[in-house]
């Protein structure tokens, strides 16, 4: 048990604060429920990856400075393409139409979730670092699962009190909300070109 709400404690710790994930399932809620948490739940695909590679010491592949600045400059490129994404549909937040209606299907913001994740080198340092919090505790795998079951209690809290929010949000509002997600999506994407490239020259 101790070793569950371990887990479950880190889970909350990389899920709460402010980052492009939260940003973007915030963004995409206020358009509705389903597209908040599909992007959500693609992201947490990306973890349970990362905790089956975890799990088969397969991960460890990735503790190796090529790999990760590799990974950071396709992470830098997918962030500036959703930064453009979060402005260019800055007037469509509220609009009365479906996902269909707007050409992104639910599969497709899974998908902007799974790839977020899978490329952000910040989330493949967590699960390194995991490695080695986790492996102290009595049963490290029980430990990892309660930062799933953490990550995926997020997801859905945030995704349904974002959608709620929707119905006294004015479409003023939700606009400039965008625009500060595209803001906020440039200084994630700043930050982590300057963590990985420029901070020890």
């Amino acid at each position: 048990m101790d070793s569950f709400i371990t887990g479950i404690l880190l889970g909350l710790g990389v899920a709460i604060p402010i980052g492009p994930l939260n940003i973007l399932i915030m963004n995409y809620s206020l358009s509705s429920f389903g597209r908040g948490f599909a992007l959500g739940m693609g992201a947490m695909s990306a973890d349970i990856l990362y905790f089956v590679l975890l799990s088969l010491g397969v991960l460890a592949v990735f503790d190796n400075p090529w790999i990760f600045k590799s990974i950071a400059i396709f992470g830098a490129i997918f962030l500036l393409y959703m930064t453009w994404a979060c402005y260019k549909n800055a007037s469509k937040m509220l609009a009365k139409i479906s996902c269909a209606e707007r050409g992104e299907s639910l599969l497709a913001c899974y998908l902007k979730g799974l790839g977020l994740n899978s490329i952000n080198p910040f989330i493949i340092g967590f699960w390194l670092s995991l490695s080695s919090v986790v492996a102290s505790s009595a049963n490290w795998t029980v430990a990892a699962l309660g930062v799933l079951l953490a990550l995926f209690a997020w997801v859905v809290g945030l995704s349904f009190a974002t959608s709620l929010a929707r119905r006294i949000i004015s479409a003023k509002v939700a606009r400039i909300f965008s625009y500060v997600s595209a803001v906020l999506m440039l200084f994630f994407t700043a930050f982590l070109i300057y963590n990985t490239f420029l901070k020890d020259i």
